[in-house]
């Protein structure tokens, strides 16, 4: 039988591991004096600003990765799987790459019958089920700082004890064997964007399952409001098709028991072919497309310095 928590952390490049936050203890390690827990995620089904269900809202999260303005008439891009749609090419506001949320989310919206699985990942982070934490090296409490050389370091959290209460008396345990990954950042005017930084992986609690995404090449985008506060938050990359599908694969029953066989490689197929960008971030014609782009959005809020690696609570493995 499988375990619960079932995404592997890997680390390379800009990624290391530590004790304490899954920093490096072996280099010079920034003063991440500042720690925000996320209390809320938008998966790219709802308005970011009025939290109204929309066919549409994943427009509006992520990046131009690509740098490409891909409509369903493109031919500058990868190929696409026997049997795609050309529509899974069509790139959301502003040359936006978001088949997560195009895509992707609807395929887990069906398989856990979730109208709106942004609302229930939020629920369940509130509840202390996971979250990401967010360390900051070099932000002040001015909500209007320019500077550069900041550094930001993103860990996964895993089960809080109790019912955390978002301030900074919380003290969120990072996930058991995580890996943080590190980036260098700017700020202006308050908002901060990072550079691309190694393998991002992100826990978001969805139904009975957590999905564990490994995010290829990620940038964070964020708006310090105050010194407790940070909104209109934004992670994008991309998802490595096969890794993707192996973890959708590991984590089906939870949704379904319907998926525990066979019955999961009609979903697996779909997946695949909504893939619509290389997995190094470019796209351009004449090779087989091998990733999914994604973007999601997040507020978060001030918390306390992380505490000991636990793991993510959840029910056992409904799979033989």
């Amino acid at each position: 039988m499988r375990t619960w928590f079932l995404g592997v952390l890997i680390a390379c490049g800009g990624q290391t591991t530590a004790p304490s936050d899954g920093g490096t203890s072996d280099s010079p390690t920034p003063s991440f004096d500042t720690t925000f827990a996320v209390n809320r995620i938008y998966l790219g089904e709802v308005d970011r600003t009025t939290n109204a269900p929309s066919t549409t809202a994943w427009k509006s999260y992520g990046l131009n990765i690509d740098g490409l303005l891909t409509t369903g008439t493109s031919t500058d891009v990868c190929t696409l799987a026997a049997g795609a749609s050309k529509a899974e090419q069509i790139d959301g506001n502003n040359g936006i790459d978001n088949v997560w949320g195009s895509t992707l989310l609807p395929i887990f919206q069906s398989a856990a019958s979730l109208q709106t699985p942004s609302a229930s990942a939020t629920d369940a982070m509130v509840q202390g089920r996971t979250t990401l934490l967010v360390r900051v090296a070099g932000m002040t409490d001015d909500p209007s700082q320019t500077a550069s050389g900041l550094k930001v370091r993103v860990v996964a959290g895993g089960t809080y004890p109790g019912t955390p209460s978002f301030d900074p008396t919380t003290s969120w345990p990072v996930l058991s064997g995580a890996t943080a990954t590190d980036f260098d950042a700017t700020i202006t005017n308050g908002v901060l964007a990072t550079s691309p930084g190694a393998p991002l992986v992100v826990t978001i609690p969805i139904g009975g399952a957590v999905v564990s995404l490994t995010i290829h090449h990620p940038i964070i985008l964020f708006t310090h409001t105050g010194r407790t506060n940070i909104t209109n938050g934004t992670i994008a990359g991309v998802l490595d098709t096969n890794e993707f599908i192996a973890e959708f694969d590991a984590i089906a029953g939870y949704f379904s028991t319907s998926l525990c066989g066979s019955a999961k490689d009609g979903v697996d197929q779909e997946c695949r072919k909504a893939s619509e960008i290389l997995v190094d971030g470019t796209n351009h014609a004449g090779t087989p497309c091998t990733g999914l782009s994604i973007g999601i959005g997040f507020d978060a809020v001030l918390v306390g310095e992380p505490g000991a690696p636990a793991a993510i609570d959840g029910p056992p493995d409904p799979c033989p």
